[in-house]
This record gives structure tokens, sequence and C-alpha cells, in this order.
């Protein structure tokens, strides 16, 4: 089977009818549950993925280089020429706390290696794509992309301390902890833009929590007794007094 495809750009018509193919043969091969070993290079081997999951990895991250011969999906050595490339195991690198956030959201857990440049060909007006190509990455691989962008954009230029999405993080985190009002974190919002205009503030709340939920972080607030006593969830979600010392709910 040509694998040249696996060094091309990842738009090239190409690559894509490649990976469909390599997907078809692991799928063939050693799928458990419709579900196969994801190669890329955030799952690597580690977690298995549906079909669908696995050709969106692969469309952001590149296929690895150096897997020609397909060993952890039942490709026998005899297939592939004696010239393969064998898999080298590389050291973890240390992984950016949000960036890492951003991996664990989309059930991506092994630190990414660093970007390549795509030099390949780009994608013909007159290419047409097979039937069975996917029509191009899902709503959660776009999601999974703008947040690493978000996370990669500077705050303001020249900033090194935060990115727009460490910021929006904690600034987030200080609404649930303070139990900040939307009026006052949209009013809070509202001046920084004012103040810092260079600086990349979502441009209202309704953005900065869907940027949140895309992080599957949001938050839900839980009644509690004023003295500590229990919280007003699970059975006790109803409940109007505290059953350990008969302090009222709302009063």
């Amino acid at each position: 089977m040509d694998k040249t495809w696996i060094l091309k750009s990842r738009d090239n018509i190409e690559y894509r009818r490649g990976l469909n193919k390599f997907l078809d043969f692991a799928f063939v091969n050693t799928s458990s549950d419709n579900m196969i070993k994801c190669p890329c290079p955030q799952c690597g081997f580690q977690f298995i993925q549906t079909r669908e999951d696995a050709y969106n990895h692969l469309l952001i991250k590149p296929f690895s280089a150096g897997y020609t011969l397909w060993l952890r999906h039942d490709e026998k050595p005899a297939e592939e020429s004696s010239t393969c490339t064998p898999i080298v195991e590389k050291p973890t690198p240390e992984v950016n706390p949000y960036l890492q956030m951003v991996h664990e959201a989309f059930n991506f857990t092994m630190p990414p290696r660093s970007e390549e440049t795509t030099t390949g060909d780009p994608v013909e007006d007159d290419d047409i794509e097979l039937s069975y190509l996917y029509d191009g990455p899902s709503r959660e691989a776009h999601d999974f992309a703008d947040l690493l962008a978000d996370r990669a954009e500077e705050l303001y230029p020249g900033c090194s301390k935060y990115s727009k999405l460490s910021f929006l993080v904690k600034l987030y985190h200080i609404k649930c902890m303070c139990g900040v009002s939307d009026k006052a974190m949209s009013m809070i919002l509202d001046l920084l833009r004012d103040a810092f205009e260079q600086a990349k503030f979502p441009s209202t709340l309704y953005e900065a929590k869907k940027t949140i939920r895309k992080l599957g972080i949001e938050y839900k607030k839980v009644d509690a007794c004023p003295n500590d006593c229990m919280l007003y969830r699970g059975e006790d979600e109803d409940a109007t007094k505290c059953k350990q010392c008969g302090t009222s709910r709302w009063k």
C-alpha cells in the first residue's frame, strides 16, 4: 500500500484519501466495539476512538511520519518494505496547563509534539472527493481548534504571562468563587475592554460562557446551610430547612 500520503499536507486530497484507507484497514483488522487505538500525537495509541473521531484527530494533528508499518493495527512486517522507519518513543515534554486543559476537554491526554510546517500541494479545484470521505472536521474539531488558537494568542501584544484563554479562565474562576453576578461580570468586561483596547477580552459575557462550555467546566450553584452543616443536593435538594441544626434554608 502506498503510504507517501502520510508526509503530505493535511489539506491535501491525497492525505484524506490515504487517511481513509488507513481507517478502512485498521477497522477491518483491529476494531473493538467499532473503535480503534488512535495514532494521533495526543492519543498516542493509548486511547480508542470511533472512526469519525480518529479522522478528526488526524486532521487536527499530523499522522505520525514514522508509523509506516501499522503493527499496532495488525499489519504484518512482510507486507512492508525493509526500509520502513520504526516508531521512536520520545520523552514526554512539559505541557502548558491550559493546553492540557483543552486536551482533556476533548479526551486528548498526551502532550503534543511541536507543530510541523506543511509544504504539501494544495487541493486543486477540480479534485473530486470520494464518496467515503468525510466533508470535513466536526463541530467538536472546530471547537478544539478554536480553543487551541485562544490558548496560543497573547492577551495583548507582548504579553507573555497570559493568553486569551488563560486570562478568561482565571477571570471566570473569580466569578464563580466570589459569586459575581452576570450583570456585574458584563460590566467588568465592558470596563476592561474600554480601558485596554488592545487586549483580547470576550466581546460579551455570552461569548465568554460559550468558551467555558467548550472546556466542559461550567458550574452549578448549590444552596448550603448558613452553619455549614449540609448542602441542599441529592435527596435533600427540595428540603426547606437544615436536617442537622434546623436552620431555615431561605432565611
